[in-house]
């Protein structure tokens, strides 16, 4: 089993003054990227497939994908979610609790310009179609630089409040920054998440860790080419 889970933060045109512009990808290099998986015939699943499948030992279709995407910006209801639905796609998008309807509020001038998220109206309305929405932390935070007392509130709080609103289980966590630890990994488990999304490069494999999930970050550089060979070629 080799799947690849794709990471994207914005799908928008960069910010003027926004300093890592890595973070975007523009809406039409998005489209040509759906529509390049579509026509190789990739299928998007969940993230629950995924897991059942590395629990079970299942084995996935060499053409499953996972789409994610961080933070909850709502460029990702103007401008990814039309595209999602051309193609009939699903993804996940992992959600900052704290900041819901708001600007990104763990921005600083070092990291990235303060930018619109979704509403909970418009979640709801990607809900219904079929986007999965998953906890990324109640603040944003390192959690490694965090006290136990504080991962749990952090971790436990996005939760509830995602499940709360949209009525679903939310079992899935992706680490800010990529931060991780053996102590947060031991929490998720206990408060009852049943994997995490990490920044570590690579293909999903069979004895992966669920906890420790590895994804490819996809930017504007290189356009569709560069796209092509980090599904086909780079991680496999």
């Amino acid at each position: 089993m080799r799947v690849p889970i794709l990471f994207y933060h914005k799908i928008n045109h960069p910010h003027p003054e926004a300093k890592i512009r890595g973070l975007y990808v523009t809406p039409e290099n998005f489209y040509r990227q759906m529509r390049y998986l579509k026509w190789r015939d990739y299928t998007p699943i969940s993230l629950y497939e995924l897991v059942k499948g590395i629990n079970l030992k299942e084995k996935l279709s060499s053409k499953s994908i996972v789409l994610t995407f961080d933070d909850g910006y709502e460029d990702n209801y103007t401008y990814a979610f039309p595209i999602l639905k051309k193609f009939s796609f699903t993804a996940t998008i992992f959600l900052v609790t704290r900041d819901i309807g708001g600007l990104s509020g763990w921005a600083d001038n070092e990291e990235t310009v303060k930018e619109q998220l979704l509403s909970w109206d418009k979640i709801k309305e990607m809900a219904d179609y079929g986007i999965d929405f998953q906890a990324h932390t109640h603040s944003h935070p390192s959690l490694t630089e965090l006290d136990e007392q504080r991962i749990k509130e952090e971790i436990v709080n996005s939760k509830d409040i995602i499940q709360k609103q949209l009525g679903k289980n939310v079992d899935f966590l992706c680490y800010p920054y990529g931060h991780f630890n053996p102590q947060i990994k031991r929490i998720l488990k206990e408060v009852g998440y049943l994997g995490a999304l990490s920044t570590k490069r690579g293909m999903v494999k069979e004895k992966d860790d669920p906890y420790c999930l590895k994804r490819i970050g996809i930017k504007d550089k290189g356009g569709i080419l560069t796209f092509i060979r980090y599904i086909e070629f780079k991680y496999r």
